[in-house]
């Protein structure tokens, strides 16, 4: 299972104070998931202040304030004058710098890291600056990357004076250099924290990843081509069954996915081959070998490409979002008609009141609207969520942990109902998105794990004290 402390409460925050060795055996052994972080954002608190701060009592109070909010999670950690707090687990995307908090289904996101007091006129010193040093050094050498590259600021992403008009980045760097050079490396890795995971972990994985690619795909099999050319190029979960089909007088084996197309010639032995790498950046023409990889993949959807049709234009552009899953439809939302289509990673919208006629530039995708607290735009966004979910014959819950957490990480269209699984005497719950599988053990329902998780964890290799 995947080993970390267990959140509680709105937005989900861990509330445990570590010392800095701790924090280094911490993060040293850190499963990250499936999406690595690429930047720490750099805060301070401004309010508490240093001369403020209580413990768990401060964090309690952020904890409710940023409820107040309506945020689904919040900063990563505080660098505190007792300890190193950690709030939203590393792993998951928090809510601290606006568009800079990263965008899972784009492939990035950062760490949100809070420095308790308000330094606009004076550096952070003391213990405060020691455990930020520790929890951006500590994360250097986890990540392989170096302090220039890691570190970010809040007004990088905002017209706030956030960390402080006294930090500056020309001052911050040469710390953290001067931290590595003292500690050039992390403490020895915990067992199955990479590598290998253990044997009841192994059975876990097995069998949602069996039960996920069962669900609108083909019988699973670890050593299948198409499984293995999809686990390495990270395009999520079959969203149709494997068929045939025959061009120029050759038959191919067409597997839809998330995010891509894999095919391959039958018979043959070679490695499944991917669309859009073979369409290339230009819309093809008909006839073509490419679009007869494009019309099979929306078949999925029970459609062919259509370069008249706005949302298939969308999908040229926005390929991440997969094939369509469902027919374009219309909906009223606070006296507003809006078009919109389910996709297998996204639902793409636009305002108006016929799916011919509208821009395909001006259209959008819900996950955008994931974060969001302006009441207009979680009504619009629910909306869209609750259609999507009707259209897999779903039914969406705005306030239940894996409906939160999945349109949080931007995990892309349900496929399927939650279900049980299980697995000797352990009972846990599942449900399956185009992107990942979430899952919960029993009896702690509200703590959330990805399948991606624990896949990532035993395949990646990263670098451990060395930049």
């Amino acid at each position: 299972m995947i080993a970390d402390f267990g959140p509680t409460g709105t937005p989900p925050m861990i509330g445990r104070k570590l010392t800095i060795p701790e924090w280094l055996g911490y993060i040293a052994s850190y499963q990250f998931g499936p999406v690595m972080p690429s930047k720490v954002i750099v805060h301070h608190t401004w309010r508490p202040t240093v001369a403020q701060w209580q413990g768990l009592k401060s964090m309690q109070g952020m904890q409710h304030y940023f409820s107040t909010m309506g945020w689904t999670a919040a900063p990563h950690f505080f660098a505190a004058p007792d300890g190193i707090w950690l709030f939203t687990p590393m792993r998951e995307l928090g809510v601290h710098a606006g568009q800079g908090n990263g965008n899972f289904s784009k492939g990035w996101y950062t760490l949100g890291l809070e420095m308790v007091g308000d330094y606009d006129v004076n550096r952070p010193s003391g213990a405060v600056w020691e455990n930020t040093t520790a929890i951006i050094g500590g994360l250097a050498l986890r990540l392989g990357m170096k302090p220039a590259q890691l570190i970010g600021f809040h007004r990088d992403y905002s017209t706030k004076t956030c960390p402080g008009k006294a930090v500056t980045l020309d001052w911050v760097i040469p710390e953290i250099e001067q931290w590595l050079r003292v500690n050039p490396a992390l403490p020895a890795i915990k067992p199955f924290a990479i590598g290998t995971p253990a044997p009841d972990t192994q059975q876990l994985q097995k069998q949602l990843m069996s039960q996920a690619w069962q669900m609108r795909g083909n019988d699973f099999s670890a050593y299948e081509p198409f499984y293995q050319a999809a686990l390495e190029q990270r395009i999520g979960l079959p969203v149709a069954k494997a068929s045939t089909a025959t061009y120029n007088g050759k038959t191919y084996t067409i597997l839809p996915f998330a995010q891509d197309t894999l095919y391959m010639e039958v018979p043959g032995w070679n490695r499944p081959a991917s669309m859009w790498q073979t369409i290339g950046t230009n819309v093809p023409a008909e006839k073509t070998f490419e679009r007869f990889l494009l019309d099979e993949t929306l078949r999925a959807g029970g459609t062919s490409f259509r370069p008249d049709n706005p949302f298939h234009l969308f999908l040229f552009a926005n390929r991440f979002i997969g094939p369509p899953l469902a027919p374009a439809a219309m909906r009223d939302i606070g006296g507003v008609m809006y078009v919109y289509q389910v996709f297998a990673g996204n639902t793409v919208y636009v305002r108006g009141d016929d799916p011919t006629k509208v821009d395909w530039k001006k259209m959008a995708i819900v996950s955008d609207l994931g974060g969001m607290i302006d009441s207009w735009a979680v009504t619009l966004r629910d909306t869209l969520l609750a259609e999507t979910y009707r259209a897999m014959k779903v039914t969406y819950v705005a306030d239940q942990q894996m409906h939160i957490l999945s349109r949080q990480w931007a995990l892309g269209t349900p496929l399927g109902p939650s279900s049980p699984l299980k697995i000797g005497d352990t009972q846990y719950v599942y449900q399956v998105y185009a992107d990942d599988v979430l899952f919960s053990k029993a009896p702690e329902w509200n703590i959330v794990h990805r399948l991606g998780t624990l896949m990532a964890s035993a395949q990646r290799r990263n670098p451990v004290g060395a930049l």
